[in-house]
């Protein structure tokens, strides 16, 4: 049963140790990248709804105080806000999700490029969701420089 249970736990996600891993190994330190949890938001539909869920997640991880969003591009203005705040060159938001939602990926989209989402899907171990965003962080910096 104590197997069991260790298999389970390794299996499950953890963004705040995939964070901390991220802040203490950064490769890029131009790149500010922050780890998402969307799993909770995976059956919204309304992109107003997603942004305003998301910004309360993302300001809340990092203990910043929660801006009122009404769309996306209050979403978009409030993140250009704190990555000058933040001062970094670019903010990147890797959002770990279950299974791909047409909403969400719209949102990933439609922001500057100055911060990007990127969207992980899948039943992966924080092992391997850590090594593909510094995958994804690499692919960034190489098309930055």
């Amino acid at each position: 049963m104590l197997t069991f249970l260790y298999n389970l736990k390794s299996q499950l996600i953890n963004c705040e140790e995939i964070q901390k891993e991220l802040d203490r190994n950064t490769e890029h330190p131009e790149i500010r990248c922050l780890v998402v949890d969307i799993r909770q938001l995976e059956q919204e539909s309304d992109p107003n709804v997603i942004a305003k869920k998301l910004t309360n997640k993302i300001f809340n991880s990092i203990g910043h105080r929660i801006p009122v969003v009404q769309d996306a591009s209050c979403l978009e203005r409030e993140l250009l806000n704190l990555k000058f705040e933040l001062g970094f060159e670019k903010l990147e938001i890797a959002l770990y999700g279950k299974s791909a939602n047409e909403a969400i990926h719209q949102l990933c989209q439609n922001l500057t490029d100055s911060i990007q989402m990127c969207l992980f899907t899948g039943g992966q171990t924080s092992e391997q969701l850590t090594n593909e965003v510094k995958a994804w962080l690499r692919r960034i910096n190489l098309e930055y420089n």
